[in-house]
C-alpha cells in the first residue's frame, strides 16, 4: 500500500427498507435463524460478503465468494468475479457488477402479526453501513461519493442505514409456490455498481456495501 488509498471497499449481504430499527427475533423452528425483522413486514433471511483494497500507484483486489446458510433450507450467495477495481480518477467511475448466483428458501411463512403469514414478495435490496453517510465516504473531511447500483438501465441511489434499504428487484410470489430459487428473479440479478468521484477531492473512502435477500406481504 503507498500512503494514499482511494478506497477500502468492504461488500456484504443483509437488507430492509424503511421503518424502524432492525428487530432480531428468533425461529421457534429453529432458534439460531432470525425470523422476522419487523420493518415495514420485511424479513431478512440471508448475508454474504467480501473485500476489496485499491490503491492507487498499484493497484489490486482481493475478493472471495462467500456462501453463507443461515437453515438448512435457505442459502444465498453473491459472485464478485466481474466486480472491477477502476483507476481512480475524478469521474463517473464503473466497478462492474455483483451477480447474486445462488438464491433459495423454502420457508416463506415469515410475514405478518407473529411470522407465520405466508410472504407475498421477494426482495433483492441494497444498501451502506459502517461509516457516517452514504456513498463511498471519506471520513477525514465528512462528505461521500454518490454510489448507484441495479439492473442495466434501472440504477438507483444507495442509501445508509437498514432503514433506507433501496430494492433492486423483487418477485411476487404465486400463491401455489413454497419456495422461492434464482431462477425466479427476472432478468437475472446482476447488479451494475458506480461510485459518482467528479467532485472527490484527495483522500482515502470507505464503506460497506450490504445485499439482502429478503420477503415482504
Amino acid at each position: 500500500m503507498t500512503r494514499i488509498a482511494l478506497f477500502a471497499l468492504l461488500l456484504g449481504v443483509l437488507a430492509s427498507c424503511g421503518g424502524p430499527s432492525m428487530i432480531d427475533r428468533r425461529s421457534p423452528n429453529n432458534p439460531n435463524i432470525p425470523q422476522q425483522v419487523d420493518q415495514d413486514a420485511v424479513v431478512v433471511i440471508a448475508v454474504a460478503s467480501f473485500e476489496v483494497n485499491v490503491n492507487p500507484a498499484e493497484l489490486y483486489a482481493t475478493s472471495k465468494v462467500v456462501n453463507i446458510t443461515l437453515s438448512p433450507n435457505t442459502q444465498f450467495s453473491i459472485d464478485t468475479t466481474a466486480f472491477v477495481v477502476p483507476t481512480p480518477a475524478n469521474e463517473l467511475l464503473s466497478f462492474g457488477n455483483l451477480t447474486v448466483n445462488v438464491a433459495f428458501t423454502n420457508q416463506l411463512k415469515l410475514c405478518g402479526t407473529g411470522g407465520h403469514q405466508k410472504c407475498t414478495k421477494a426482495l433483492l435490496q441494497m444498501y451502506t453501513s459502517g461509516v457516517a453517510g452514504a456513498g463511498f465516504w471519506n471520513t477525514v473531511d465528512g462528505y461521500g461519493a454518490p454510489m448507484t447500483a441495479g439492473l442495466a438501465g434501472e440504477l438507483q441511489t444507495i442509501n445508509l442505514s437498514q432503514a433506507s434499504a433501496v430494492t433492486l428487484e423483487s418477485w411476487t410470489i404465486p400463491s401455489n409456490r413454497n419456495t422461492l430459487r434464482l431462477s425466479d428473479f427476472t432478468p437475472a440479478p446482476v447488479f451494475l455498481v458506480s461510485g459518482d468521484f467528479t467532485d472527490a477531492g484527495e483522500g482515502a473512502y470507505s464503506t460497506t456495501i450490504n445485499v439482502a435477500l429478503a420477503l415482504s406481504l
